[in-house]
């Protein structure tokens, strides 16, 4: 288990959903506001399933495919995990998406205005840091 004094980004699940996992986004244990929308949990099978909870390193990345990103590294048994902007799941391959709101966009599920709270979130982070995945 990792123990430092960095900044953590906490994604606290609050619902394991049939099709999706929802939750909340703490910054060192403070309410963002903003929300979490992830693949459901399949036992962490690549490409459709959500992670493991646990606590991760993660960095500041340039994506070529999806330019900022926030790297979880160190996933087992993945590669690749970001949180990045997404507007459904359609949009994650396992990856987290932020948002000021949950809701529903073509009949799936949907994490509202993405791009505001990934880019305050983004701008609030130092480049390396730590993430915990987390249910309540």
């Amino acid at each position: 288990m990792l123990t430092h004094t960095w900044t953590k980004l906490t994604f606290e699940r609050r619902n394991y959903l049939p099709d999706a996992t929802l939750g909340i986004i703490l910054l060192n244990q403070t309410l963002t506001g903003f929300n979490s929308l992830e693949l459901p949990w399949l036992h962490n099978r690549p490409d459709v399933s959500c992670i493991p909870e646990g606590i991760y390193y993660a960095v500041k990345h340039q994506s070529p495919s999806k330019g900022p990103v926030i790297w979880i590294m160190d996933v087992p048994d993945r590669t690749w995990i970001y949180m990045h902007v997404i507007n459904t799941i359609l949009d994650s391959d396992g990856c987290i998406g932020p948002g000021t709101g949950l809701g529903h966009l073509f009949g799936l599920p949907a994490i509202m205005n993405s791009k505001e709270a990934f880019n305050a979130l983004y701008d609030r982070l130092p480049d390396r840091f730590t993430v915990e995945i987390t249910s309540r």
